[in-house]
């Protein structure tokens, strides 16, 4: 109960005090927000849960075990870099990496469904509930691609865009 207040607090924390070259919309503040709440829910329960089914599923599915234990690693940096996502989305600052982070949540999802399907063996039927957490992870990862797309309209037609050094340019 304390990491899922804590998850709330930290969420509702970000999004209060970032502040914004221009008026964030409330959509950009809820996506911001989920995101930041799903991050500190993937650090706090379900990377060291992966790390506990990695254990598990060692003695039956050694090869699913390995990739359980990659993604609940990936997922604790993944964690950490949602949290970066959701300010730089709000501040509207290199939002070419944040789209990176959203692709990169995107192939970890996918990837932790795959690696408890690998270990379907130990698990049985309970590895396909991975899909449940697994989807809205996802869609929150494609909320934060469109944001991106949408913020970034909007801010190039008020003049707020700043230069990003790190977009490729064409030649």
């Amino acid at each position: 109960m304390f990491g899922l207040g804590l998850a709330i607090v930290l969420a509702i924390a970000i999004v209060a005090t970032v502040k914004s070259p221009r008026e964030a919309s409330g959509r950009s503040v809820a996506v911001a927000g989920f995101n930041v709440f799903w991050a500190v829910i993937t650090m706090l329960f379900f990377a060291p849960a992966g790390c506990i089914a990695c254990l598990i599923a060692m003695n039956e599915s050694p090869i699913g075990g390995i990739a359980i234990g990659l993604v609940s690693l990936d997922g604790f940096a993944l964690g950490v870099a949602l949290f970066i996502a959701a300010r730089r989305l709000l501040k509207l600052h290199k939002l070419e990496r944040v789209k990176g982070i959203a692709y990169w949540s995107l192939i970890h999802h996918v990837a932790v469904v795959i690696a408890f399907a690998l270990a379907m063996k130990t698990f049985d039927d309970l590895a396909l509930f991975t899909i449940v957490p697994c989807s809205i992870g996802a869609l929150l990862a494609w909320g934060f691609l469109r944001r991106v797309d949408r913020d970034r309209a909007a801010a190039a037609a008020e003049g707020l865009l700043p230069e990003e050094k790190d977009v490729p340019q064409p030649f």
